[in-house]
């Protein structure tokens, strides 16, 4: 499991702790992208899904390995995402004569979160939480912060809003 938060405080600065904070980034991965199921990542530049001038909302499915794709423009794309390359696919791809389906493989895909404050353990906090792709032949670009709710368990595993796969551990 990847290290998404540490941090822990209470108040005394010794090394016991009830609460830890959120802060820091992961890697998305098939084992942890169910985290995400559900969030919507928003995007000021849509160039890095190949619509220069338009902005767009990236929306993934329940389970993190599927994606609906809005732009600005009114451009709707529904597929697939295969994490390892982490590769988004138009399925179907239903396209007119000429056209190809949209693929896109960034080489850059993880997350940062941040909670609001310290969570005690077996307790919830509000936080944001951040995409970010980039490609070999593409900087990087962060999404728009997502406003989210945090929880960690008492072992420490952190979850967003009502998901039940972990993002990463405290400590």
């Amino acid at each position: 499991m990847a290290l998404v938060g540490c941090g822990f405080s209470n108040g005394d600065n010794n090394s016991s702790s009830d609460s830890g904070s959120v802060n820091g980034t992961v890697n998305l991965t098939a084992s942890n992208a169910a985290a995400l199921g559900g969030l919507t990542f928003t995007f000021s530049d849509a160039t890095l899904f190949g619509f220069p001038g338009q902005s767009t909302t990236l929306m993934f499915g329940s389970d993190g390995t599927t994606f609906a794709l809005t732009t600005s423009g009114g451009t709707v794309i529904q597929g697939s995402i295969t994490f390892g390359s982490c590769l988004f696919t138009q399925n179907p791809a239903t396209l007119g004569v000429g056209q190809a389906p949209f693929v896109m493989e960034y080489d850059t895909c993880a997350v940062t979160g941040q909670s609001a404050g310290d969570i005690d353990f077996g307790g919830s906090g509000n936080g944001t939480i951040t995409l970010r792709l980039g490609g070999a032949s593409a900087t990087s670009v962060n999404s728009v912060a997502t406003n989210v709710v945090y929880h960690i368990d008492l072992g420490g595993n952190i979850t967003i809003n009502a998901n039940m796969t972990p993002i990463g551990v405290v400590g």
